[in-house]
């Protein structure tokens, strides 16, 4: 049950401080982060994640789309991660454990 961090910044000039430190105090034990655009499809510190991370595991990301290029793509990765059993946290979404389901369901819902 490891608890993973990705943290991921649009250009070189921007920081992941502030990203890697909400990862640390959520109690993130392995923290994977890069510096591309979200319109760029190759980002391979987020398919090392993608290998990595097992059942029961945990992801945290700041926002949702620091992990996803877009919205679809977002409800995709989120509906393989809930088949998977592994948690996922997005930290300024206010999205955590307790009402994640009911989130997703909401989005599926809506058909964003």
């Amino acid at each position: 049950m490891t608890v993973y961090g990705y943290a991921r910044v649009s250009t070189v000039g921007q920081s992941l401080n502030e990203q890697k430190d909400t990862f640390k105090n959520s109690g993130a034990e392995s923290i994977l982060s890069e510096k591309y655009s979200g319109t760029t499809a190759s980002r391979p510190q987020f398919e090392k994640l993608v290998n990595l991370i097992e059942t029961n595991d945990t992801l945290i990301v700041t926002k949702l789309d620091r992990f996803a290029r877009n919205t679809r793509e977002a409800l995709n990765l989120i509906d393989d991660l809930l088949k998977e059993k592994i948690g996922y946290e997005a930290t300024k979404f206010l999205i955590n454990k307790s009402h994640k389901k009911l989130v997703y369901q909401v989005w599926k819902w809506i058909n964003l």
